[in-house]
Formats: C-alpha cells, structure tokens, sequence
C-alpha cells in the first residue's frame, strides 16, 4: 500500500514537469513536438526534401522561478507560453525561437527597434537599457534608473492595432536564476497609446511570457508604466524587464489603418 502511495505521489509530481497546453512548435523549417515525456524535433530541408526525426525523454525543472528543460544530456532554459517557445544556452544565447503558428511564421517575431525609456541602471560601466532587451541574448534586462521603486518609469514604442506583444519580466540569467528573485519585477503595468489611457495590465509573478493585445483601432506610441512590482529580496528598487517581443503578422499596417 505504501508503495501504490509513494508511486501515485511521484506520478502527480512529475506531471508538474511536462509541457502543457500547446505542444507543438516551430521554428523555420524545424519543429519541436512535446509527446507526454518524449520530446520529437522534425526537420525539414527544402533544399534535398530530406525529413529527419530525432526523439529524446525530457524533463523539467525550476529554479527561483526559471524554468530548464533537460534532453540528449544537455540543459536548456526556457522562456515560453501558449503561443511562443524560446530556449537558451548556457551563454544566455538564444537557440531555439518557435510559435505555435506554424512553420516560418517564427520570422514573424521581432523586436521594436524604436523603443525608449524613462531611465535605465547604470552599473559597473554596464548600461541597463531597453537597447538589451532585444530576445537575442539574455542577462541584460531593461533596469529602471531612477531612486524609489520604480513607479511610473515606463518604456515605449510604436504599436498597431490588433498587435500581439510578449513581455518576460525580471532579470532572467542561465547561470544566474537566482537574480530573478532578488530583482524587483513589475506586477501592474498601465498602457498608454498617444497618452491616452487604455488599460490596466496584472502581470503573473514569472518570466515566462505574457501577452498584450492592441486593441482594434487603437495605433500609436504606446507606453508602458510600472504602478506596481513585485519586491526583489535583495534589489527591491530596482525594477526589471527582461524582454519584450511582438508578432507583426497580426498588427494592422500603418498604411491599412490609415
């Protein structure tokens, strides 16, 4: 009887460690599918029409807050959510970027490259600012400069309507997962388009993304303002974004709104 316990503890335990809801994802002519343990990359060349199939077991663990994926000996952190799959190396480098959306549509994802801020950290000759927060390599987070908790510092670009944009929160480091806890992290975001107020946003404690919809015929500089965070145990005043991303196969183009 204690053995069936032990066992039917372990079995629920171990679903905390599988990927759940989508679970297929791809990225350009590859594909990552998540098959209850069994992780399955498919791969494609256009060029020789070969189609390969590799299938590893997989696990998962969590570390202050970060998510790993181990297969194939090999440690991979994870950034992801319904729509979005993003693994990284050791280096912090990114190695895999799939969505759900299928294949090529990865080439879809991007990074504002007009995006501004009210301040950023500078500390030991390194600039904290939202230049860093491009997706490619993490460790650098958008650190807001200013003194106190960092309440109404913002960060902002250019949006279209119906754009979907993916914030990570906090500073979110490979070797370094601790830093997620001892930095503070937005918990409430205000979105202002051309300063007009459109909604309040509750961000969940994790670094994983989180999604932002542009409401329909709504386009402009839209501003992101912290009201609220998440206190770090050791930085409590200084507030991090980790990356910010979008989708610009949804948003509505300039020209088409006009």
């Amino acid at each position: 009887m204690k053995k069936i316990l032990l066992l039917m503890i372990f079995i629920s335990l171990s679903v905390v460690y599988t990927i759940t809801g989508n679970k297929k994802f791809s990225s350009g002519e590859a594909s990552l599918i998540f098959v209850e343990s069994e992780l399955i990359f498919k791969n494609y060349n256009r060029d020789t029409y070969e189609k390969t199939e590799k299938r590893y077991k997989y696990s998962m663990q969590s570390e202050s807050g970060i998510e790993y994926i181990l297969f194939n000996n090999k440690k991979y952190m994870v950034l992801r959510c319904d729509d979005l799959f993003f693994l990284y190396d050791s280096n912090n480098e990114r190695v895999f970027r799939g969505t759900k959306f299928g294949i090529l549509h990865d080439e879809c994802i991007d990074t504002f490259m007009d995006m501004e801020e009210s301040s950023f950290l500078i500390n030991d000759g390194i600039q904290y600012t939202v230049k860093n927060i491009n997706g490619y390599e993490l460790g650098k987070p958008w650190i807001e400069g200013e003194k106190g908790y960092g309440i109404k510092e913002w960060l902002s670009f250019y949006a279209l309507p119906k754009e979907r944009i993916y914030i990570s929160i906090g500073f979110v480091d490979y070797k370094n997962p601790n830093l997620y806890k001892e930095y503070s992290r937005p918990k409430r975001l205000k979105l202002y388009i051309d300063d007009e107020f459109i909604e309040n946003i509750e961000l969940e404690d994790t670094p994983n993304f989180q999604k932002i919809i542009i409401p329909e015929g709504k386009k402009g500089v839209a501003r992101l303002e912290i009201w609220d965070i998440y206190e770090g145990t050791k930085y409590p005043m200084n507030a991090c974004i980790n990356m910010i991303v979008y989708d610009k196969a949804f948003g509505v183009s300039k020209a088409s709104d006009e």
